[in-house]
């Protein structure tokens, strides 16, 4: 009694591409979070917050990213 596997085969062709970066809405996400976020560094100086090897812009942009993409 020999039964035969069914073999996926959709881990065989993989079909993720980098997207195509849409340029205008690069830059308005841009401009709306720039001063955003300065101004949230601004205040972290201001109340004595150490610097972090990630920082808040570096981590925004990680976040941004991965809900962009």
């Amino acid at each position: 009694m020999t039964t035969s596997r069914k073999t996926n085969r959709d881990h065989a062709k993989k079909k993720q591409r980098p997207m195509v970066e849409d340029q205008v809405i690069a830059e308005q996400l841009e401009r709306l979070l720039t001063p955003a976020i300065t101004n949230q560094e601004n205040y972290y100086r201001k109340l004595g917050l150490r610097e972090r090897i990630l920082n808040l812009p570096l981590m925004m942009a990680a976040v941004l990213t991965l809900l962009w993409r």
